[in-house]
Formats: C-alpha cells, structure tokens, sequence
C-alpha cells in the first residue's frame, strides 16, 4: 500500500516556504544598495525564489510517497527528477527518528534508516591509525574519495570487494583497513 504524507508535512514545507520568502525579502532590500544593473538580475533571483516557495511545497506533497512493504521500505519522491529509493530490511543496521520543536508540535519526525554502508564507514575511521588521513575524515569525503579514483564496488552475499586502481595514492593504507576490519568479528 502506497500511502501520501501527512497534511502535516505539507505545513513542515510551507514553513520553510515562509523563510524563503522572508530570506528573499531581505534580499530584496539589499538590492537597493546594488548598482542598477546587478539590482535587476538580484530581484529576478527574489522573484524566482518567493515563486518557488508558493508553489513547490503544494507539488511536493502530492508527488511523495512511501510505504512499508513485506522484506522493504520504498519512498519515492521529486518533482522533475524523480527518485525511488527501496531499502531491504536485511540490509538496515539501526533506525534513528529526529525531531524539532516545530516537527514536534506538528506531529512530525524524519525517520533516518542506516544500512551496512554506515557501518562500513564507520569502521574503517576507528580502525584507521591515528595520524592517517582515514581517521578524521568525513563519511562523505571517504565515499567521495573512492568515487574520484574509480574504484569498482562489487557487493556480494557474504562480503563486499572493493576494486582500487593502481595509482590511487591511500592504496596501502585502505589495503591494511580492509584487512583490519576483514578480522573483526560478525
């Protein structure tokens, strides 16, 4: 069963509307400071900018969906781009809700699934030596930094390959984390 959002989340989405418009005010009032021909192309940006905030959350909330099925939990969401995204129950590590003051007072709560990725990730920062550039780094710049090399990413039932190409320059570091976290327990 697919089923909409919350009438709620329509009014989450609309408050964010209200600040766009308010940034975009502020905005506006900068522009009389700006020389003429920049203070044209910066009110068109406003204009741009309170148009969205009109009429985009409306469309958001009818094009959201979601549903908790049998083995998966499938969301699909986007407006021009659309994105369906289905996450096995087999795959999930832990689930963690978060919740503002205003969510809070409309009912409302993001739901945040982690899958084995995150764990993954998070192991090879604590198993990384001290000084390595592996142990501060942000979960996004790690997965980024595989991405930039190319490496090819195979996930099988009982592990997952990580293929590097020879000139990646953390080559020997990665090798000696994947053995490291090769010995960890299940």
């Amino acid at each position: 069963m697919r089923l909409l959002l919350d009438t709620h989340a329509f009014l989450w989405w609309v408050e964010g509307a209200i600040r766009t418009l308010l940034l975009a005010a502020i905005a506006g009032s900068v522009t009389a400071l700006l020389p003429p021909a920049v203070a044209g192309a910066a009110w068109a940006v406003v204009a741009l900018s309170a148009v969205t905030a009109v009429v985009l959350p409306p469309i958001r909330h009818r094009r959201w969906r979601w549903a908790v099925r049998e083995d998966d939990v499938w969301v699909r969401q986007g407006i021009l781009w659309v994105t369906t995204t289905v996450v096995p129950f087999s795959r999930l590590q832990f689930v963690d809700t978060r919740q503002g003051p205003l969510e809070r007072a409309l009912g409302l709560a993001s739901l945040v699934l982690h899958t084995a990725a995150y764990w993954l990730l998070l192991s090879l920062r604590s198993l990384a030596p001290r000084n390595s550039f592996w142990r501060d780094a942000q979960f996004d710049t790690i997965r980024l930094c595989l991405i930039k090399v190319a490496a090819r990413v195979t996930e099988m039932v009982t592990r997952i390959k990580v293929a590097l190409p020879s000139a990646f320059p953390y080559q020997a570091a990665f090798t000696d984390l994947a053995g490291r976290i090769v010995r960890l327990p299940p």
